[in-house]
Order: C-alpha cells, then sequence, then structure tokens
C-alpha cells in the first residue's frame, strides 16, 4: 500500500480515469468535485468531501484538474492557504500563464504539471507530464506521477510548463485542421479516405497523433478524447499570451476561428476537435468529383 494519500479536486473527463488508475495501484484518495455527480462511482471507494480546504485537511499529496482560470484560481488560493507544512499541491490544468503567476505570487508555491495527452491515454497510464516548479518538489512527485505518465519532463522553476502546454495544444489543434483539410481535398479528388488516412499516419508527417487520429477518422468516432471547446479555450489562452509576448499568432486565430464555426453547428462543441472534418465536408461541393 503506498504511503501517500492521494487528494484530488476536479473529477471531469481527464481527472476521472487518473483517480481510477491510483485506487488501481492501492492509494488511499481524497476527492472533491463542484459537481457532486461525478463522484457517484467513487462513493465506498474513496472518501469523498465538500471542498478543497477539507481535501488539503486529508491528504499528503493534493492534485487539482480544472476546466479553467477562475476554477483553477478559486480552488489554488483554498488550497494554498490551508497547506501545512509537508504536504505538496499539483495543478495539472491547462491555464494561463498570468492565472498561474498570480497565484503563486499571492498565495505560495506549487507544482504546475500539465498533462499531454487525451482521455485514452489517462485510462492507459500514458499521459506526458509537463512540469515546472521548484524541482525538489517536482522530483518527490515522480512515484505518483507514474501512475498516470509515462514520461515526465522538468522544463523550469516558474510557469514553463504553461507555456508549453499550451504550444503544444496549438500544435495539436492546427494539425486537426489541416488534417481535415488534406482529408476532403483528397475525397474530392476520388481518392478514398481510409487511404489517404493511411498514408498520411505513414508518410513524414506521421506523428503520434495523426495515426491515432487517422483511426478515430476512418470509424467517423468523434466521442470527445478532447472536447472542442477545450481546445478552442486552450488554443486562446495561447494566442493570449503570444500576444502578451508581442508574438504574432496568426495560425491559432485560424484554428480558433474554425473550431467555434464547427462547434456552433449542431451543438458540435462537445465532440471531438477533430470533428472538425466535419466542418470542411460541409463548405465542399461532391457534385463534381475529379474521378467521375
Amino acid at each position: 500500500m503506498p504511503d501517500k494519500k492521494i487528494g484530488w479536486i476536479g473529477v471531469g473527463l481527464l481527472g476521472t480515469p487518473i483517480v481510477e488508475r491510483f485506487l488501481d495501484a492501492g492509494y488511499d484518495v481524497v476527492l472533491h468535485s463542484r459537481r457532486r455527480q461525478s463522484l457517484e462511482a467513487f462513493e465506498g471507494k474513496a472518501l469523498l468531501v465538500n471542498s478543497p480546504a477539507e481535501v488539503a485537511a486529508e491528504a499528503d499529496i493534493i492534485f487539482s484538474a480544472l476546466p479553467g482560470d477562475k476554477a483553477f484560481e478559486s480552488v489554488a488560493t483554498e488550497v494554498l492557504k490551508a497547506l501545512k507544512p509537508g504536504q505538496i499541491y499539483c495543478d495539472i490544468s491547462t491555464v494561463s500563464p498570468e492565472v498561474s503567476i498570480k497565484v503563486s505570487e499571492e498565495c505560495g508555491e506549487f507544482v504546475r504539471a500539465p498533462v499531454s495527452g487525451s482521455v485514452t491515454h489517462a485510462k492507459a497510464g500514458n499521459l506526458v507530464v509537463l512540469g515546472s516548479g521548484i524541482k525538489t518538489t517536482f522530483d518527490e512527485l515522480t512515484p505518483a506521477f507514474s501512475v498516470f505518465s509515462n514520461n515526465q519532463l522538468y522544463v523550469g522553476p516558474g510557469d514553463q510548463a504553461r507555456y508549453l502546454k499550451l504550444l503544444i495544444n496549438n500544435l495539436v489543434g492546427a494539425t486537426a485542421g489541416l488534417m481535415a483539410e488534406s482529408l476532403i481535398v483528397g475525397e474530392k479528388a476520388g481518392l478514398d479516405r481510409n487511404l489517404v488516412l493511411d498514408a498520411l499516419a505513414q508518410s513524414a508527417v506521421g506523428s503520434p497523433l495523426v495515426k491515432y487520429k487517422a483511426e478515430t477518422l476512418k470509424a467517423e468516432n468523434y466521442a470527445p478524447a478532447f472536447p472542442t471547446t477545450a481546445m478552442v479555450k486552450d488554443i486562446t489562452l495561447f494566442a493570449e499570451a503570444a500576444g502578451k509576448l508581442d508574438c504574432a499568432s496568426p495560425y491559432a486565430d485560424l484554428t480558433v476561428s474554425l473550431l467555434k464555426d464547427n462547434a456552433a453547428r449542431e451543438n458540435r462543441g462537445e465532440e471531438d476537435f477533430s470533428a472538425l472534418t466535419k466542418l470542411f465536408s460541409e463548405r465542399t461541393s461532391f457534385s463534381n468529383v475529379a474521378a467521375e
């Protein structure tokens, strides 16, 4: 039985499979979520409490996985004020560097550890941790990180991990748009969808993301491994961070515009971001396919 009690705040799409992995690994877990119904599956398996401060009162290591800046600032402030010597607080949310810096300056230090990967990776324990903060504290978390990740990258003493996560998701979102555009052009030219996707996966652009999404696009499976609304939020944060650094982000702006357009159609915001393919298909007339 692991000797550290884990506290977890925010049991959503990503948090749920991670908590399940901690329980399977034999950890005692303390849980809190604003959405009480998300805790129902953990009745009798974990200690369910009513506030972030109660999590801090019970756990040795406190994690949070939250949907955005406002929730993170509220939770992190409450946890850090309740923290006792020897406890560690680690946030894995994707939030703006600005709010993360504000919290650390006003409330104290913590580990920033946003993760790269989807729900599928979380279930398999194959997320990548992008960590920053005090290095010795980050190192203490290695056993806990290993429960849900297969790679832990330490990238700096401050909020470097926040920037890294945002630029990675900017590339992920742009890749979905490029795949959608290329796939629909291929279909318009008379190429079989599966053939195009196999070729992309085996080509010079065949990244792990392209290979994984090729399979889901073949099946036209848009179940939310990463919802469109979440991708819009993350790339918007990237564009805002770029602006504060006096950097241009035209591709990010275009990707956000396309994702928002797709999300507005038939309530597709909660579908996976790869559903962007639907938008490109709808914008294309297939009445004069080249092969005809």
